[in-house]
């Protein structure tokens, strides 16, 4: 069963770069990724309400079918 996976990453991530979004999303398969200006390492105290509208919009792209049977 595939599983979306959203990888959200501050482009001024000073801890663990950029990069390793970057490669994390080629490693899973189907995952997608986008890099917030403006955030470092804690995307949700740096920009929340971008965070927050970026989550927001990816979820509404997602179709749910419900448990497993």
């Amino acid at each position: 069963m595939a599983i979306p996976v959203r990888i959200v990453w501050g482009a001024e991530d000073g801890w663990i770069a950029p990069d390793v979004a970057r490669h994390l999303r080629d490693l899973i398969p189907g995952a997608t990724l986008r890099i917030v200006d403006g955030a470092g390492h804690l995307v949700q105290y740096d920009a929340g309400v971008a965070l927050a509208n970026e989550l927001r919009s990816w979820l509404a792209t997602q179709t749910h079918a419900g448990p497993p049977s």
